[in-house]
């Protein structure tokens, strides 16, 4: 292993070896859902067959005009939870995954009927959270402001908490298509 890096059952509670989906569009970052159409024969079997509860390494092309193949996955993804699927016309499967933490893939180790790799975790560090927060708070306070002086939303502003900082964070996801789980 990089410095940096440690296996993944150690600290986090994830297998060391799990299954690979190469997202083709899309992105699936740490803590956000993003709804994804799964077409190639090899990832809907993966979503059919893997239980409900077991993490997926979301991995993502370096060519995406490329082959999908282990040669052309990045290096980094996102290890994903399944949290809904749904069977559309023309053998296509919608599904909508939350991202649970970065990790490095490390090697393939298996490739039929699906993709399986080895994954190793990374240490991320948040920087300052004080400074960060300071600055969400900021964001909100501003965003408050152009709400109150911007006249294309007066209809949502009954609809939110009607405390200011309960307001304001409602507004910036409502308006900004921010995940509850990154403005807190």
């Amino acid at each position: 292993m990089q410095t940096g890096e440690r296996g993944l059952s150690q600290d986090t509670h994830l297998p060391e070896v799990m299954p690979v989906i190469p997202l083709l569009s899309g992105v699936v970052f740490p803590l956000g859902m993003e709804t994804v159409q799964i077409r190639i024969e090899r990832n809907r079997r993966l979503i059919q067959e893997v239980p409900p509860d077991e993490p997926i390494l979301l991995t993502y092309l370096k060519d995406s005009d490329g082959d999908v193949s282990p040669d052309n996955m990045l290096g980094i993804g996102v290890v994903g939870r399944l949290v809904s699927k749904l069977n559309l016309p023309g053998d296509v499967l919608q599904v909508v995954f939350q991202g649970i933490r970065r990790v490095r893939y490390v090697h393939m180790v298996e490739v039929d009927p699906f993709y399986r790799a080895e994954v190793s975790g990374i240490n991320e560090n948040p920087g300052n959270i004080g400074a960060v927060s300071r600055l969400l708070v900021d964001a909100l306070n501003a965003f408050s402001k152009l709400m109150e002086i911007n006249r294309y939303y007066p209809g949502r502003r009954t609809q939110c908490p009607q405390d200011e900082y309960g307001r304001s964070r409602y507004l910036l996801r409502f308006n900004l298509s921010v995940s509850q789980f990154v403005v807190r």
